[in-house]
């Protein structure tokens, strides 16, 4: 992952001086407040996205949460695991998360490329967060069997790196409309110098590295942005509800428990 990111940073780099078409970056929202190796390298990308915008590149990112059917989808895990008669793992019972469809996010990831949002994050509308539970007992009924008394479902505890729930967007940021309903604007301002100096040490060294070196570079890289610390949570919930939470007839997740926020 730190590999993709030292990529991103040299193509983001060589854009500058040679005429590309814009540049856009995926992210997701494990990089809001990241406490994973993969949200810290993402929120590093979209730094580099936007330290590099500031200097003339046609850049942005795009960050979203889970798409359904992509690769790695726990729901293609699920299915697995039910054709097999079980049990389905889930983390926790209050584990929730932001989901959509294959078609949702491509189409709005080509309207976000289209705009003209250079340095900031386009931010899609991902409707309401879902319990993984919910998703999972659904898709159960829909495979013609009953949760618990045909296939179990296994709590198999929270990780390191995991939490219960993922949020869009960072507490007191600057969010602003786009013009679209189904993307929001959120100001990203870095450092273009510190960000630079940051990332090219980690590139230099990043085969000579030990795994707590890297993790603190990567942290000091994060640190570069004009972001706030996390007192709190907020929703960064969209106007309408995610069409796939009304696909699988699942009601939004009203529970409020945060871990390793």
């Amino acid at each position: 992952m730190l590999m993709t990111s030292a990529m991103v940073f040299w193509e983001a780099r060589g854009s500058i001086d040679v005429p590309v078409i814009p540049y856009r970056s995926i992210a997701t929202d494990k990089a809001v407040f990241p406490v994973s190796v993969m949200g810290k390298t993402k929120r590093v990308c979209e730094l580099m996205v936007g330290a590099f915008a500031s200097k003339g590149l046609n850049a942005c990112s795009v960050r979203f949460g889970n798409v359904l059917g992509s690769n790695g989808s726990v729901l293609t895990v699920f299915q697995e695991q039910i054709a097999k008669g079980g049990p389905v793992t889930i983390t926790s019972p209050c584990m929730e998360r932001y989901f959509m469809t294959v078609s949702e996010a491509s189409s709005l990831v080509l309207q976000a490329a289209s705009m003209d949002t250079r340095g900031d994050i386009c931010v899609l509308d991902m409707g309401k967060p879902i319990k993984i539970k919910d998703l999972a007992e659904n898709l159960i009924v829909l495979s013609g069997f009953a949760p618990e008394t045909d296939i179990p479902i296994n709590y198999t505890g929270l990780r390191e790196g995991e939490r219960l729930t993922e949020t869009l967007f960072y507490d007191d940021s600057i969010v602003l409309p786009s013009g679209h309903e189904g993307i929001s604007i959120e100001r990203c301002v870095v450092d273009y110098e510190r960000v630079l100096r940051r990332v090219q040490a980690l590139s230099d060294a990043v085969y000579d590295l030990t795994s707590e070196q890297m993790n603190y570079l990567v942290d000091e890289i994060i640190g570069c942005a004009d972001a706030p610390e996390p007192p709190g949570r907020r929703s960064g919930e969209g106007a309408s509800g995610s069409a796939v939470g009304r696909g699988f007839g699942l009601s939004p997740c009203r529970e409020t428990a945060r871990a390793g926020a």
